[in-house]
């Protein structure tokens, strides 16, 4: 029982050693990585596009349009 519960403990530590040193340096590269493709020469009109989606279809809903209304009407 006791060479069970080593090889759980041993088991661990190995996993919190990989992720206190090597998973930091793979996160931290990826984190670089993607702010440095954010910020690349010539996204700008790319990003200035996906900013423009939530009000591309912003319209006033006062009026109705006239196809709903006749429909309705029938």
């Amino acid at each position: 029982m006791e060479n069970q519960s080593h090889i759980a403990n041993s088991t661990y530590e190995l996993m919190r050693d990989f992720a206190d040193s090597w998973f930091l340096i793979v996160m931290v590269t990826f984190f670089v990585g993607v702010v440095l493709f954010t910020l690349r020469p010539g996204s700008r009109s790319l990003h200035d596009k996906i900013a423009g989606i939530p009000l591309r279809d912003d319209r006033p809903m006062t009026e109705e349009p006239a196809a709903e209304r006749s429909a309705e009407n029938v």
